[in-house]
Protein backbone atom coordinates (compact mmCIF):
# COMPACT_ATOMS: atom_id res chain seq x y z
CA UNK A 1 0.00 0.00 0.00
CA UNK A 2 1.46 3.67 -0.41
CA UNK A 3 2.56 5.74 2.03
CA UNK A 4 0.74 8.62 0.73
CA UNK A 5 -2.98 9.03 3.17
CA UNK A 6 -5.49 10.18 1.80
CA UNK A 7 -8.95 11.66 4.24
CA UNK A 8 -11.97 11.71 2.75
CA UNK A 9 -14.97 13.62 4.48
CA UNK A 10 -18.44 12.43 3.83
CA UNK A 11 -19.15 8.46 3.04
CA UNK A 12 -22.13 8.97 0.65
CA UNK A 13 -21.90 7.84 -2.74
CA UNK A 14 -19.34 9.93 -3.59
CA UNK A 15 -16.83 9.99 -0.55
CA UNK A 16 -17.69 6.00 -0.70
CA UNK A 17 -16.61 5.29 -4.85
CA UNK A 18 -14.07 7.52 -4.38
CA UNK A 19 -12.21 5.77 -1.67
CA UNK A 20 -12.31 2.44 -3.66
CA UNK A 21 -10.70 3.69 -6.76
CA UNK A 22 -7.82 5.25 -4.46
CA UNK A 23 -7.44 2.04 -2.35
CA UNK A 24 -7.83 -0.35 -5.67
CA UNK A 25 -4.56 1.74 -6.66
CA UNK A 26 -2.46 1.19 -3.42
CA UNK A 27 -3.59 4.61 -1.29
CA UNK A 28 -4.07 4.66 2.04
CA UNK A 29 -7.85 6.12 3.00
CA UNK A 30 -9.68 6.99 5.70
CA UNK A 31 -13.45 7.86 5.44
CA UNK A 32 -14.53 10.54 7.73
CA UNK A 33 -18.48 10.46 8.30
CA UNK A 34 -20.17 12.44 10.90
CA UNK A 35 -23.53 10.05 11.10
CA UNK A 36 -23.31 7.03 13.48
CA UNK A 37 -24.05 4.57 10.31
CA UNK A 38 -23.97 4.59 6.87
CA UNK A 39 -27.51 5.58 5.26
CA UNK A 40 -28.71 7.03 2.03
CA UNK A 41 -31.56 9.06 2.39
CA UNK A 42 -34.19 9.23 -0.70
CA UNK A 43 -35.55 6.97 -3.45
CA UNK A 44 -34.19 6.08 -6.74
CA UNK A 45 -31.26 6.52 -8.79
CA UNK A 46 -31.00 6.78 -12.96
CA UNK A 47 -27.37 5.54 -13.86
CA UNK A 48 -26.39 6.40 -17.35
CA UNK A 49 -24.16 2.82 -19.41
CA UNK A 50 -20.47 5.06 -19.07
CA UNK A 51 -22.05 5.43 -14.80
CA UNK A 52 -22.25 1.41 -15.09
CA UNK A 53 -19.06 1.02 -16.52
CA UNK A 54 -17.79 2.79 -13.83
CA UNK A 55 -19.29 1.10 -11.23
CA UNK A 56 -18.06 -2.24 -12.51
CA UNK A 57 -14.67 -0.89 -12.50
CA UNK A 58 -15.02 -0.45 -8.63
CA UNK A 59 -16.53 -4.01 -8.61
CA UNK A 60 -19.67 -3.56 -7.77
CA UNK A 61 -21.97 -3.81 -10.60
CA UNK A 62 -22.66 -7.49 -10.90
CA UNK A 63 -24.09 -7.13 -7.58
CA UNK A 64 -26.01 -4.18 -8.06
CA UNK A 65 -27.63 -5.34 -11.00
CA UNK A 66 -29.01 -7.78 -9.39
CA UNK A 67 -30.85 -5.23 -7.33
CA UNK A 68 -31.72 -2.64 -10.26
CA UNK A 69 -34.59 -2.71 -12.79
CA UNK A 70 -33.86 -1.91 -16.51
CA UNK A 71 -34.98 0.99 -17.98
CA UNK A 72 -36.83 -0.06 -21.76
CA UNK A 73 -37.05 4.15 -23.02
CA UNK A 74 -37.90 7.45 -21.77
CA UNK A 75 -40.27 9.83 -23.02
CA UNK A 76 -41.97 13.09 -21.81
CA UNK A 77 -45.54 13.39 -20.91
CA UNK A 78 -47.57 16.51 -20.98
CA UNK A 79 -49.22 16.77 -17.18
CA UNK A 80 -52.86 17.82 -18.29
CA UNK A 81 -53.38 15.95 -21.39
CA UNK A 82 -51.25 12.72 -21.23
CA UNK A 83 -49.34 13.73 -24.55
CA UNK A 84 -45.74 11.61 -24.95
CA UNK A 85 -43.12 12.61 -26.79
CA UNK A 86 -40.08 9.71 -27.30
CA UNK A 87 -36.45 11.19 -26.12
CA UNK A 88 -34.48 7.80 -26.63
CA UNK A 89 -34.67 4.28 -26.45
CA UNK A 90 -32.73 2.61 -23.72
CA UNK A 91 -32.84 -1.26 -22.88
CA UNK A 92 -31.44 -3.59 -25.01
CA UNK A 93 -30.47 -0.96 -27.62
CA UNK A 94 -28.32 1.04 -25.15
CA UNK A 95 -26.62 -2.05 -24.49
CA UNK A 96 -25.59 -3.00 -27.51
CA UNK A 97 -24.67 0.84 -28.41
CA UNK A 98 -22.66 1.53 -24.86
CA UNK A 99 -21.77 -2.15 -23.64
CA UNK A 100 -23.48 -1.42 -20.41
CA UNK A 101 -26.92 -1.05 -19.44
CA UNK A 102 -29.22 1.78 -18.07
CA UNK A 103 -30.19 0.88 -14.77
CA UNK A 104 -32.69 2.65 -12.50
CA UNK A 105 -31.64 1.81 -8.65
CA UNK A 106 -32.38 1.93 -5.44
CA UNK A 107 -30.45 5.02 -3.51
CA UNK A 108 -29.64 2.63 -0.17
CA UNK A 109 -28.95 -0.23 -2.06
CA UNK A 110 -25.84 1.49 -4.54
CA UNK A 111 -24.35 2.93 -1.08
CA UNK A 112 -24.52 -0.26 1.11
CA UNK A 113 -22.86 -1.89 -1.73
CA UNK A 114 -19.98 0.79 -2.06
CA UNK A 115 -19.41 0.36 1.77
CA UNK A 116 -19.05 -3.65 1.61
CA UNK A 117 -16.22 -2.49 -1.61
CA UNK A 118 -14.76 -0.24 0.41
CA UNK A 119 -14.76 -2.26 3.92
CA UNK A 120 -13.26 -5.49 1.42
CA UNK A 121 -10.42 -3.44 0.91
CA UNK A 122 -9.85 -1.80 4.18
CA UNK A 123 -11.76 -2.98 6.85
CA UNK A 124 -11.17 0.03 8.89
CA UNK A 125 -11.19 2.47 6.34
CA UNK A 126 -14.68 3.73 6.96
CA UNK A 127 -14.73 6.06 10.80
CA UNK A 128 -18.44 6.53 11.63
CA UNK A 129 -19.74 9.37 14.23
CA UNK A 130 -16.26 11.52 12.72
CA UNK A 131 -17.91 15.46 11.76
CA UNK A 132 -15.04 16.64 9.54
CA UNK A 133 -15.18 20.58 11.07
CA UNK A 134 -11.93 21.75 8.80
CA UNK A 135 -9.03 21.00 6.37
CA UNK A 136 -5.72 22.41 7.47
CA UNK A 137 -2.65 20.47 5.06
CA UNK A 138 0.84 20.72 6.88
CA UNK A 139 3.91 18.58 7.31
CA UNK A 140 3.90 18.20 10.71
CA UNK A 141 2.47 15.35 12.65
CA UNK A 142 2.76 13.73 16.26
CA UNK A 143 2.26 10.89 17.69
CA UNK A 144 0.40 10.91 21.55
CA UNK A 145 1.78 7.92 24.86
CA UNK A 146 -0.70 7.24 26.66
CA UNK A 147 -0.21 6.18 30.40
CA UNK A 148 -3.04 4.15 30.70
CA UNK A 149 -4.48 1.78 27.72
CA UNK A 150 -8.13 1.84 28.69
CA UNK A 151 -7.81 5.73 27.85
CA UNK A 152 -7.10 4.81 24.42
CA UNK A 153 -11.10 4.57 23.88
CA UNK A 154 -11.70 7.82 25.28
CA UNK A 155 -9.15 9.23 22.79
CA UNK A 156 -10.12 7.52 20.20
CA UNK A 157 -13.98 9.05 20.61
CA UNK A 158 -12.20 12.45 20.85
CA UNK A 159 -9.77 12.05 17.95
CA UNK A 160 -11.40 13.68 15.69
CA UNK A 161 -11.93 17.12 17.76
CA UNK A 162 -7.68 16.14 19.33
CA UNK A 163 -6.68 16.12 15.83
CA UNK A 164 -8.20 19.28 14.49
CA UNK A 165 -7.05 21.22 17.41
CA UNK A 166 -3.53 20.03 17.10
CA UNK A 167 -3.82 20.94 12.84
CA UNK A 168 -4.61 24.43 14.53
CA UNK A 169 -1.69 24.81 16.75
CA UNK A 170 1.04 23.89 14.01
CA UNK A 171 -0.38 25.65 11.01
CA UNK A 172 0.36 28.51 13.89
CA UNK A 173 4.12 27.63 14.03
CA UNK A 174 6.37 28.95 11.37
CA UNK A 175 8.66 25.97 9.55
CA UNK A 176 11.65 28.10 11.54
CA UNK A 177 9.82 27.55 15.04
CA UNK A 178 8.96 23.78 13.99
CA UNK A 179 12.45 23.07 13.28
CA UNK A 180 14.46 24.76 16.58
CA UNK A 181 13.89 21.97 19.42
CA UNK A 182 12.61 25.04 21.58
CA UNK A 183 9.91 25.38 18.96
CA UNK A 184 9.20 21.63 19.39
CA UNK A 185 9.27 21.54 22.88
CA UNK A 186 6.47 24.45 23.20
CA UNK A 187 4.13 22.82 20.42
CA UNK A 188 4.53 19.24 22.63
CA UNK A 189 3.43 21.07 25.59
CA UNK A 190 0.32 22.66 23.63
CA UNK A 191 -0.46 19.16 21.77
CA UNK A 192 -0.16 18.07 25.09
CA UNK A 193 -2.45 20.48 26.80
CA UNK A 194 -5.20 19.96 23.76
CA UNK A 195 -4.97 15.64 24.07
CA UNK A 196 -5.76 15.95 27.90
CA UNK A 197 -9.11 18.28 26.98
CA UNK A 198 -11.54 15.08 27.20
CA UNK A 199 -9.73 14.03 30.40
CA UNK A 200 -9.83 17.20 32.63
CA UNK A 201 -11.77 19.86 30.50
CA UNK A 202 -12.12 22.34 33.61
CA UNK A 203 -7.87 21.71 34.27
CA UNK A 204 -7.30 21.96 30.45
CA UNK A 205 -9.19 25.87 30.15
CA UNK A 206 -7.31 26.60 33.55
CA UNK A 207 -3.49 25.56 32.64
CA UNK A 208 -4.52 27.29 29.03
CA UNK A 209 -4.77 30.61 30.98
CA UNK A 210 -2.25 30.46 32.91
CA UNK A 211 0.38 30.04 30.40
CA UNK A 212 -0.66 32.98 28.53
CA UNK A 213 0.79 34.84 32.31
CA UNK A 214 3.66 32.24 32.83
CA UNK A 215 7.36 32.41 31.94
CA UNK A 216 9.21 29.84 30.46
CA UNK A 217 10.14 28.21 33.63
CA UNK A 218 7.09 28.27 35.22
CA UNK A 219 5.42 26.91 31.48
CA UNK A 220 7.47 24.44 31.53
CA UNK A 221 6.93 23.01 34.94
CA UNK A 222 2.68 23.32 34.50
CA UNK A 223 2.89 21.16 31.74
CA UNK A 224 5.20 18.48 32.94
CA UNK A 225 2.87 18.55 36.16
CA UNK A 226 0.30 17.38 33.55
CA UNK A 227 1.60 15.09 31.71
CA UNK A 228 2.23 13.12 34.70
CA UNK A 229 -1.07 13.24 36.31
CA UNK A 230 -2.86 12.77 33.33
CA UNK A 231 -3.27 9.56 31.09
CA UNK A 232 -1.40 11.26 28.09
CA UNK A 233 2.14 10.97 29.44
CA UNK A 234 3.90 12.53 26.31
CA UNK A 235 3.98 13.79 22.55
CA UNK A 236 6.36 12.07 20.32
CA UNK A 237 7.72 13.47 17.14
CA UNK A 238 8.09 11.21 14.44
CA UNK A 239 7.92 11.56 10.65
CA UNK A 240 6.52 14.86 9.94
CA UNK A 241 2.82 13.53 9.11
CA UNK A 242 -0.30 13.95 11.11
CA UNK A 243 -1.37 10.56 11.64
Amino acid sequence: MSKTKILIAGGGIGGLAAAIALLQRGFDVEVHEQAGELREIGAGIQISPNGNRALHSLGIFEDLRGLSCNAQAKEIRLWNSGQTWPLFDLGDQALRKYGFPYLTVFRPDLLRLLGAAVQRLKPDAIRLGARTMGVRQTAAGVTLELADAKATEKVKQYLPAIRSGILILISQRTAEELLQREGKEKLAADILAEASRPFAPDEAQSKAKAKKDADKSKKKTADKKTADEGPVRGVLFSSFIVQ
